[in-house]
This record gives structure tokens, sequence and C-alpha cells, in this order.
């Protein structure tokens, strides 16, 4: 009897040491056995654990009646015991733990099962880690199948293992009809792509990866598809490469727009170039600009020697006394978003100066910053040399400060030998003064004077700077828009009588503005003199003057 006390003693002792669960259940279901491992887990002390009933106290009421039913029929001999199984407990806290299990029976002198015998191992935190892991990875299959941009793994040699869905829509091709393929298959095998593929690869070898690399894929129905290559090399612990993983961007809507922009500056460069400009392209981060258009003859330098001008050898070249004013006008159209506009003299290759007219308009990136500066710079000294002669000689009214009539028929011509040569259109409009005579003769020449005074006041108020404003003798004033058309007759008119009205209003008048106005096209497809075109316009004044009823326009 001491020996197999002592037995049993050390076998407890055995359990104890053991880093598993070992527990006996009689047929009662009661536990009979149960080792300290089995008390920690389930928090309770051995006491507590022995005489209960297993299922009732230590399992799950959801697992409850099936762990029962399956013990049941284990210990009827109905079924076989599991080697294996995986059963939750439910501890003293009421915490629920997964159980690896391994089960026999035990069974008396005659075969008969009177226990079962089981030993269990916690794996509640590796169940968990391994939920996560596979939570993880099905997050990480399902951004692989969504994402927008391709993703393509491929093999040591190159044979495609795997692709997403982008890559199908990419392509047109179903994943079953790629995978297997060498990826060289996918790339254009015309010479020029060849030559940027095998750039690729030497890039790719030496480096292990290739970064925003454009090239060009082949879709099923054959066309191009136009692309942006990431690529990072696969490696083994010993460096050895064993596959490589693409990230490919659809770049097809990115070319053809950067295909109708350089269409519509080809367009613009066309267009300014044959007017004898030069075009410009001011990069705002660099500094750098790009030159083309009537270099030598704006300049006298080569568009090559040109080439090497950038924005602060631009400012050298400006006359000293011109300098300041343009940079402040160029900083102040960068800083509140308006278009530039500068004239300055410009030093030649003979170190001559030139009257250069600047325009160029800032373009701004979405956080409002500006990147780059389109514009044109146009040779003006001519205009400039006639500006000053016009000056020397007596071609300004004395009274209203505007054009006479020598001033009027010099600019004029000169105006249409321009716009016949840039094929562009001049409307001349014919103002004349209502109700002159009649302040002369009740309020005085003064008055007249006074009402000439205001009315070039309003005409200067109404047209811009760069058009030709002129008395043309008595009450009448001839203005030459230059540009306009008949379809901004309507608009002028308008202005004319917003700035009558205005003037009108004032308090205190002793007379009310009026005028009546006529209106000639000059064609320069049927060109024709100032004074031809002035007749013209002076007859539809008249109509004018005679369908109006009092002095209102």
């Amino acid at each position: 009897m001491k020996e197999a006390m002592r037995e049993k003693v050390n076998a407890q002792r055995y359990l104890d040491i053991a880093g598993v669960i070992f527990v006996v259940i009689n047929t009662k279901q009661k536990v009979t056995l149960i080792n300290k491992k089995g008390g920690e887990v389930l928090g309770y002390t051995e006491k507590e654990i022995l005489g209960k009933n297993w299922f009732d106290n230590f399992i799950p009421q959801s697992k409850r009646d099936e762990v029962r039913a399956i013990f049941n029929n284990l210990m009827a001999g109905v079924i076989e015991p599991y080697e294996y199984s995986e059963n939750p407990v439910l501890t003293k806290s009421g915490e629920e733990r997964i159980i690896a299990w391994h089960n026999t029976v035990i069974t008396d002198d005659t075969g008969t099962i009177i226990e079962t015998l089981s030993s269990g191992e916690d794996i509640t935190e590796h169940k968990r880690a391994e939920n996560e892991i596979t939570d993880t990875k099905d997050f990480l299959e399902n951004v692989f199948k969504t994402t927008a941009d391709g993703i393509m793994i491929s093999d040591s040699k190159g044979y495609v293992a795997r692709i997403n869905r982008a890559i199908e829509k990419m392509l047109g091709y179903a994943e079953e009809e790629i995978i297997g393929k060498h990826t060289a298959e996918l790339f254009s095998q015309d010479e020029h792509h060849m030559e940027i593929g095998m750039r690729m690869l030497t890039e790719l070898r030496a480096k292990g990866f290739i970064k925003d690399f454009e090239y060009c894929w082949v879709r099923k129905d054959g066309s191009l598809c136009p692309i942006e290559l990431n690529i990072t090399m696969l490696k083994d612990s010993e460096g050895n490469s064993v596959g490589a993983v693409s990230v490919i961007r659809d770049i097809t809507e990115r070319k053809q727009a950067e295909k109708l922009l350089r269409e519509a500056e080809e367009r613009y460069r066309i267009v300014v170039e044959n007017t004898g400009q030069i075009v410009y392209d001011y990069d705002v981060v660099s500094g750098r600009i790009q030159w083309s258009g009537a270099i030598q003859a704006i300049t006298g330098y080569t568009p090559e020697e040109f080439q090497t001008i950038d924005i602060n050898a631009w400012e050298e070249y400006i006359h000293p006394d011109d300098r300041k004013s343009s940079r402040t006008l160029l900083d102040r159209a960068m800083r509140e978003r308006i278009p530039y506009n500068a004239a300055y003299r410009f030093r030649r290759y003979d170190e001559t100066y030139y009257s250069i007219e600047d325009r160029g308009l800032f373009l701004y990136d979405d956080n409002g910053k500006a990147y780059r500066m389109l514009g044109t710079m146009q040779d003006i000294t001519e205009r400039k040399r006639m500006e000053e002669e016009i000056r020397a000689l007596s071609i300004t009214d004395a009274l209203t400060g505007l054009y006479n009539r020598r001033g009027l028929s010099t600019l004029a011509e000169q105006q249409l030998k321009i716009a016949t040569r840039l094929n562009s259109e001049i409307l001349v409009i014919f103002a004349d003064l209502d109700g002159m005579k009649w302040i002369n003769d009740n309020l005085g020449h003064l008055a007249g004077d006074q009402a000439l005074i205001e009315t070039a006041t309003i005409l200067k108020n109404t047209f811009r700077k760069s058009d030709i404003i002129a008395r043309h003798g008595g009450d009448e004033f001839i203005i030459l828009a230059l540009g306009a058309n008949y379809t901004s007759f309507d608009i002028l008119i308008k202005r004319i009588q917003e700035q009558i009205n205005s003037h009108n209003a004032q308090e205190n008048r002793s007379f009310k503005l009026s005028v009546s106005i006529g209106t000639a096209l000059y064609n320069p497809q049927s060109p024709c003199s100032i004074d031809e075109l002035i007749t013209q316009a002076d007859k539809t004044m008249y109509k004018h003057k005679q369908d109006k009823r009092g002095f209102s326009i």
C-alpha cells in the first residue's frame, strides 16, 4: 500500500512539473485528476476542480452540449478517441482559452472504458497571432487585388507569377492568359523600345530597383499602353535574386494631355515667331529659361548663344536705368497673379540697346506657388522711335491733350500698315459732340471748351491706352480701336454711355453731354486710307444724329 501511495505521489509530481495540462474525467463527467498547469490555466486550485463536472464548469456554454455529446459517445465506445482536437475551456474569470488536446481512454481489466486522459496545451495566443496573420494576409491580398496601380510578381527568370486586376484591365488579358508568360513578351518589340528596355534592365541589375521609368506595353489588341514602372528585385538571405515586384501605372491619359499641351504650345510658338517675337519658358524654381523665336533678329545672338541666359543673366542685359522697374513689375506679377507687362531697353550682341516689350503670365501649382512663366518679347524700337518723333512734332491738341489731325494721320497710317501685315482689323469710331452750338451761344465759349475737355476725358477713360484718340476738328473726335471689330461695337458704346451718364449725374451742371457715333471697319484684305475710313464713319454718324431725339446717345 505504501509503495502504491509513493508511486501515486511521484506520478503527481511528474504531472505538476509538466508544461502541459493533464486532466482525467470519469464516466460521470467529473474530474478525478488535474495537474498544476491545468489549475493555472483554469484559474482554480486543484481542490476547487477535483470532483466537479468538467462540462458544466469548465466548458463554455456555446460548446458545452457538443463536447459533452462527443465525450458520451467516446465513453460508450461508439467513436474512437480523437488523437488531436482543439476546444475552448472556460476559466474562473470567464475568459475562454483555446486548448490543443491529445486524448486517450483508460479501461479496467475487462476492457471497459472508465475514464479519459487528456493532455492539453494552451494555444490561445498562438491562435490569436495566427488569426492576425490571416487577417493581415487577407487585407494585403485585398489591397493587392483592388489597388488602382498594376502589381506584377515575377520569378527569378522573369516569368509572371501573379498579377492583380489592374494589370488585366490595363492590358485586356485575363489573369490565366498572362501567368507563365515571360515579362519581355508584354513589352513593345520595336527597335526604339527595345533599346530603352535594355537600358532599364542594365539599371535594374546594377541598382536592384528602378523608379519612375517610362516604357510601353503592348495590349492584347496590339495597341501600345504607355506605363510608368517601379521595379524592386527580391532576394533571399544570401543575396540571390528570387524574383521581382513591379508596380505599373497606366499613363495613357497623362501622355495624351502632354501631347495636346505640346501641340498647343507649338501652335502658339509658330504664331508668335511669325510675328517676329521671341518666345520664352521660364522655370521659376531653377531660374532656367528656354528661348525660341526671332532671337537673332531681335538680339543679334544665335539661338545657341541665347540659351545660356537664365533669369539672373537676363537682368544683366537690361539697361541699368530700367533694371529695377522691370524686376519690380516681375515680382509684383508673380505675387498678385496678374499678367507681366514691361517695356525696357535690352542690350544686343553689338552692345547697342533696343527697346523691348515683354509680356508674360505665371502658372501656379496646387499649393498656389508659381512654378513656370510663359511669355513673349517684341522689338518695339521702331515704335519708340516713331513715338519720339511724334512728340517732337506738333501733333497734340492744346485744349484736350488728344492727338490733333496731324498726329492722327501720322499714327493711323502706321497702324494701318501694321494691321495689313498682321491681318488684323481696326474699328474706326467717329464721335460728334451734340449741341455744341447751343452751348457756345447760350453759355459762352468757355463752357464750349469745357464740354470738349470733358468729352475728351470720357473717351480716354473708355478706351485702352493702346488705342488712338484724336480731336479731328471743332466738336469731332476720331478713335482707332486697334484689334477691335463690329462685335466689340456694342460694348464700346455701352462704356461711352455709362461714362456720359455718370458725368451728367454730377450736381450743378449747366449742360449735359451727348455724342453721336459713327463707325467704319478697316479690313486688311481690302486696304484703304484713313481718310476713306473717316468718310465712311462720318456718314454713319450723321445718320445716327438724324435718328436721335434730344441730346442723349
